[in-house]
């Protein structure tokens, strides 16, 4: 009896304990990819609030700087600005794409070319966690970028 109670608990409690695969993972990240290559702010939705974002900012002289924000102020940012990457054709190709999944988490490591700024960034990733309900949201992401030296000047105001 206690085997056919077993049987049915894991049975009614499968949903829930919906173990983290490869393919779920991988549809995740074309999503993510499609959604930014279009330029829909839909894209922010596969983060969450509380996501820890990190780019390393390379200059032309030499100097670096860390940028950090959370997935709430990234969403905020990324709404107002996608407009103005839409602009500028400022979209990435990811390529030698990797994932490595472990308990209840996934690490996608990627190379990411920027097309508008022409420099791959070999450094890029993201954690991608499992939610309550089943689906995936980013809760890091790490990323290296460049200034865009296409008129010889920092733009947005780098001038560090």
């Amino acid at each position: 009896m206690r085997y056919i109670a077993f049987i049915a608990f894991c049975f009614v409690m499968a949903p829930v304990c919906h173990a983290l695969d490869q393919s779920d993972v991988q549809a995740f990240f074309e999503r993510y990819q499609r959604l930014l290559n279009a330029f829909n702010p839909d894209v922010t939705e596969l983060y969450s609030d509380d996501a820890s974002i990190a780019s390393l900012r390379h200059y032309p002289n030499g100097r670096k700087r860390v940028i950090e924000m959370t997935g709430k102020q990234m969403k905020a940012m990324v709404k107002m600005m996608m407009p103005v990457a839409r602009s500028r054709g400022d979209i990435s190709r990811f390529s030698n794409v990797e994932i490595k999944i472990k308990d209840g988490w996934a690490k996608v490591s990627a190379e990411r070319y920027s097309v508008m700024r022409n420099y791959t960034d070999k450094g890029y990733h993201m954690i991608v966690k499992e939610t309550q309900g089943g689906g995936l949201l980013i809760v890091r992401e790490y990323s290296e970028t460049q200034p865009h030296r296409g008129n010889g000047q920092e733009p947005d105001g780098d001038t560090e």
